[in-house]
């Protein structure tokens, strides 16, 4: 199976302000792989709109799950580990900032799920080594290249009743920011370098 990989060119950043006031209720990372994640038991092979879709979820949707059409579904989420956010900017004071999720694929065939985010490197979490340190996943490819301000890895998450994922963390970065992009598969994707080699 081919990953897609990309970069946007638009961060988004002014919907991620507005949307701190309005709601703030945050989620632990390990929590939203559970939430994504497909129970150890389940036939299926690949997810659905309906993850987090429930009215406790704390995803707040902006694609209407009545848009069967399309294939994706966006929201905001705010991820915490060990219950600090993992995302914040100084407005008047810090204050959390969501990330944007997506599920690619149609209503009933999600195959990926993203989290995407401008960060500042004072808030950079290693999610895949994080993971790691818990047991939860293990890494099988390094595709980084510090010259570039680039990091790609590659890990697979093994979380106790839940079949197999595997994440693709990417984080480009400048002199205080960077782009980060994490990816969830549910099948084993081709593992392609998007980091310009050092030297």
């Amino acid at each position: 199976m081919a990953v897609f990989v990309w970069v946007s060119t638009q961060v988004d950043s002014v919907m991620a302000l507005q949307d701190t006031e309005e709601y703030k209720d945050h989620i632990e990372l390990v929590d939203f792989i559970k939430m994504i994640a497909i129970p150890e038991n389940s036939s299926a092979t690949v997810s659905s709109w309906r993850m987090g879709a429930d009215s406790k979820s704390k995803i707040q949707w902006i694609t209407n799950g009545r848009d069967a059409l399309l294939s994706a579904r966006e929201g905001r989420v705010f991820i915490k580990i060990n219950d600090k956010p993992t995302i914040q900017e100084i407005i008047q004071k810090l204050e959390p900032i969501s990330w944007k999720v997506t599920l690619l694929g149609a209503e009933a065939g999600v195959f990926t799920v993203s989290l995407e985010a401008d960060r500042s490197w004072e808030d950079y979490v290693d999610f895949g080594e994080y993971l790691v340190s818990k047991g939860d996943a293990k890494k099988i490819e390094d595709g980084s290249s510090h010259s570039a301000g680039c990091e790609a890895k590659w890990y697979i998450i093994d979380l106790k009743g839940y079949k197999r994922l595997w994440l693709y963390e990417f984080w480009t970065y400048g002199n205080r920011r960077g782009y980060n992009i994490l990816k969830f598969q549910y099948d084993e994707p081709e593992m392609e370098e998007v980091c310009e080699n050092d030297g």
